[in-house]
């Protein structure tokens, strides 16, 4: 018999900074699961039993004015959508299912309007499950005895099967989506194939309880498991559809009253049985015996009993410390506790391929008319290797190269022995010997990769430093924009500017940036937009002049006063109208300060010359949107990415001749772009098929790919990149992420990218901008400053650089760059394909000597460092001693024989004898 790779796996208590709290959830009496975890939500029924709270995957204590969504009638079944995780459908006790398109950031308000509701059966609706490879496909049950299989792209009914006799209870897909399994209340269990025919192909006796079953296929073997009640007690169910007489296993579990929700997870064949009420959660591993499972240990919490569980997705596993599962329980003091499974390991250096098959991927494989149609595809599947595992296999392989034709130490002995009985001389056996040492020293793929770590950096050691609580802008209220992809908060050296909340149209509050004040809920705001802004900049030449786009398909130019806003601005200096449909994205060049491109969600991309106001340029580049725009350093060329998984760069004058294309991110989200200099490096961020986040970087001359593609990690949201110039530094901070990650970016390294640290704060980001350049203190060494936009505050901080000999200036961590705060060309100008000279910023203050220029002073090796410094020192005061004598000797000696002063020539000297 096999031994079980699983048979220590362990169930950890979370601490409680890691768990939900205050939930207000539901606590009546329901026969479903009362939570569903998604890929970047998490679904809880609400106390409101039609409602449905949406919790992002942040713990703490969940304010009780949390958003939901609500539907007609109370909820009976929900679940996320595998190939589409912000899709969430819910079922109702009045027959009907809603589709909920959710943001991918998450809620920040109650949506009442789904995006589909399909109607069509005619009692209440009992499971809920989408298809398992094709895309846009649900399956539902309900009580009038028939499954439906739905298109939810389109909002139809494909097919129905139904059941002469019995309430439907439960249903469940096989592995490919071919057939499905459901339990009925006549106690039977009923096999459908729906593409073949209305009626079940099986039927199989199944529980003889009064009480509903649940039903679960077992991956990709041909097992299903039901959950039920027998006479008196609960019990589970193992049904092969090949042999329809009777169950091939049944094991009584206990004599509990509460309905058994089980969750499988096919990868580690882990079973858990968990019921409302209960204390502890069961886990069983399906093997291939005639026992057909095994039990494990169970996982069990004396102080509460749960509501409800569920599994998080796989993408969310700390993969190098062993963690096969993470499973979510509702308990009944309305919390969300995540639960860790881990398999204890001596060592978690490498990765536990073992434990981990590859994971099916969020590429369906399947489309809904190619499975209509018959098609039957296997999932498609992806590794769920981090990073750092590939890397280890990688120096693995290197090393293998390196030395496979590298002889052994007891063969290269073996020779040294051989050629001794053959006679060869002292002489030569050492020649040979010497030579045979050197081939000897063979390093592991870790020592090779130890010559390696000391790499030269000038950022190591930069860090995050905070202001001040009391230099906070705080008692805000932040409208989330309705364009997720573009940043919360922009600032310039007098102003900072964020969307406030109002609840009619877009309001943009705009704040003097160095008042620490406490606002109330009256302050000036521009408020000219009918609809909700989706973007808004800064002119970087004038910093009293910002604009802002939004839904109502128009682009509006605001001049602020002098100083402050005394009263609301409903005026704009000029308004731009043009665009069909919503505009996305507004981008001002940087050469050209005149001269603004806007995007619009028909993938339409427009300039225009903000002195005349009027249209310059209009191009559409793509047939799907349009997800992030950006303008090259030098104001030349623009860069695009699509939903279509394309990066596009072209020169907006010549749109169609110039572009190039090169493959991008593969994930369903948006992304952002940066230059990383004047004409040839682009960065991107997004997201790779399995949702993970990622970056990517090009170089023009070799397009076709890009040179590097970097993993991130596994959160949802967005990442915003801010791009230090002068000291290659990038910063990610990601809407809701309560971190900021920053990386040196060296093209000159084929690493390209190194990771320099994470700062973790304490309170969740929804937005960071960076402030120009010239507000640096350089003396400081700070290399950037920020702002951070949270739901009531608006914080400074700065990245710096240890350094020492802080009278220098620099200049190794501060060149001067390109500056972008002096409009060079008029619209005219530009559009003509006139080249400017780039002006530069000079960072070096005034009467402040450079770095470079500074005495060189003796540097001591690691080893021995303190021995020859006292060595050096001691030389040093010989020396001095030294020549203090000397200086005295050589006085005496002045003074006793100075021969010109006595008068004395050198001819009246004689011999002592004459």
């Amino acid at each position: 018999m096999q031994v079980s790779k699983f048979r220590y796996v362990k169930g950890t208590a979370p601490k409680l900074t890691e768990k939900y709290l205050d939930l207000q959830c539901a606590t009546q009496s329901c026969d479903f699961n009362m939570i569903s975890a998604g890929l970047n939500h998490i679904a809880v029924h609400h106390q409101t039993q039609s409602n449905v709270l949406i919790l992002p995957y942040t713990p703490g204590k969940v304010p009780t004015n949390t958003p939901y969504v609500s539907q007609n009638g109370a909820v009976t079944d929900m679940t996320f959508s595998h190939y589409n995780p912000n899709i969430l459908a819910t079922g109702s006790d009045r027959s009907n299912i809603y589709l909920w398109d959710l943001p991918e950031s998450g809620l920040e308000q109650p949506m009442s309007t789904a995006k589909v509701e399909l109607s069509g059966h005619k009692r209440r609706i009992t499971s809920l499950q989408f298809h398992p490879t094709a895309a846009n496909i649900l399956l539902s049950g309900s009580y009038d005895r028939t499954a439906k299989i739905w298109d939810i792209e389109k909002g139809t009914d494909l097919l129905t099967s139904q059941a002469q006799t019995g309430d439907l209870t439960d249903l469940s897909w096989d592995w490919v989506g071919k057939r499905f399994a459901g339990h009925f209340r006549d106690k039977f269990l009923r096999i459908f194939d729906p593409r073949s025919g209305n009626d079940a192909i099986a039927k199989i006796p199944g529980h003889v309880g009064r009480k509903n079953a649940r039903v679960i296929w077992l991956g990709d073997e041909e097992k299903i498991l039901s959950t039920g009640f027998g006479r008196g007690t609960r019990e589970v169910k193992i049904y092969d559809p090949r042999k329809t007489k009777k169950s091939i296993f049944t094991a009584v579990v206990d004599s509990g009253s509460s309905i058994i929700m089980p969750l499988y997870d096919p990868y580690s064949k882990i079973l858990f049985l968990a019921s409302k009420g209960d204390r502890s959660i069961k886990l069983y591993e399906i093997v291939k015996s005639i026992k057909q499972w095994q039990p494990l240990d169970a996982y069990s919490d004396k102080s509460t009993g749960q509501f409800g569980l569920a599994i998080e997705p796989r993408a969310h596993l700390d993969v190098m410390k062993a963690e096969v599962l993470k499973i979510i329980r509702l308990n009944d003091k309305r919390q969300l506790e995540p639960i860790s499974l881990k398999v204890p390991r001596r060592s978690y250096t490498n990765f536990a391929s073992d434990l981990y098959p590859d994971n099916i991927s969020t590429e369906p494989s399947s489309s809904v008319e190619q499975w209509m149609n018959g098609e039957d595809n296997e999932p498609n599947f992806v590794s769920i290797k981090p990073k750092q595992a590939l890397e280890q296999e990688q120096e693995q392989k290197e090393y293998n190269n390196r030395y496979k034709n590298q002889k052994s130490s007891y063969q290269l002995r073996k020779e040294r022995e051989l050629q001794k009985k053959k006679g060869i001389t002292k002489k030569d056996e050492l020649i040979k010997e010497d030579e045979d040492e050197k081939k000897e020293l063979i390093f592991s793929p870790k020592a090779i990769k130890a010559q390696s770590i000391v790499r030269k950096s000038l950022v190591r050691h930069t860090y995050i430093k905070f202001g001040k609580t009391n230099e906070k802008i705080t008692g805000i209220k932040v409208q989330p924009l309705s364009y997720p992809e573009t940043n919360h908060i922009q600032a310039n050296k007098k102003w900072v500017a964020f969307p406030w909340n109002t609840g009619v149209g877009g309001a943009l509050a705009v704040l003097p940036r160095q008042e620490h004040v406490r606002l109330n809920s009256n302050i000036p705001l521009i408020h000219g937009h009918k609809k909700s802004i989706t973007d808004f900049k800064f002119i970087p030449s004038n910093d009293d002049l910002v604009i802002s786009a939004s839904e109502d398909c128009n682009i509006k130019i605001w001049e602020l006063p002098e100083n402050k806003i005394e009263s609301n601005l409903d005026q704009a200096k000029g308004t731009l109208t043009g665009h069909r449909f919503k505009v996305l994205t507004i981008n001002v060049n940087p050469v050209a300060h005149d001269v603004l491109m806007s995007t619009s969600a028909d993938s339409m991309v427009k300039l225009w010359d903000l002195n005349q106001q009027q249209e310059m340029i209009s191009f559409n580049p793509f047939n799907e949107g349009i997800t992030a725009a950006q303008w090259s350093i030098d104001g030349n060329k623009v860069a695009l990415l699509n939903k279509n998984a394309k990066l596009t760069v072209l020169d907006p004058r010549d749109a169609k001749s110039t572009q190039v294309q090169a493959p991008s991110h593969q994930g369903l989200k948006g992304g952002r772009i940066v230059w990383l200099d004047e004409t040839n490096h682009l960065l991107t961020i997004g997201f790779n098929k399995t949702s993970d986040r990622e970056m990517k970087v090009y170089d023009l001359r070799k397009f076709e790919k890009p040179i590097k593609t970097t993993f991130i990690d596994h959160a949802s949201s967005l990442l915003v990149p801010h791009w230090i110039p002068h000291s290659k530094v990038l910063l990610l901070a990601g809407k809701g992420d309560a971190s900021l990650k920053y990386y040196e970016i060296n093209l000159q390294d084929p690493k390209i990218i190194f990771p320099i640290n994470v700062h973790k704060t304490m309170e969740p980001q929804l937005g960071v901008c960076m402030l120009p350049f010239d507000t640096l203190d350089v003396k400081d060494v700070q290399i950037g400053n920020f702002l951070k936009l949270t739901k009531n505050s608006i914080s400074h901080f700065s990245a710096k650089v240890t350094r020492q000999k802080l009278e220098y200036f620099q200049d190794d961590l501060f060149p001067e760059i390109i500056r972008n705060d002096i409009n060079i060309l008029q619209p005219n100008d530009w559009q003509q394909n006139v080249q400017p000279t780039l002006e530069k910023f000079n960072f070096q203050p005034e009467g402040m000597k450079k770095l470079s220029s500074a005495p060189i002073e003796k540097k001591f090796s690691n080893k021995y460092k303190h021995q020859q410094k006292q060595e050096y020192e001691e030389q040093v005061s010989r020396d001095q001693v030294f020549d203090k004598l000397y200086s005295q000797v050589t006085s005496i000696n002045n003074e006793n024989f100075d021969f010109e002063r006595e008068g004395v020539d050198s001819d009246e000297w004689g011999d002592s004898s004459d």
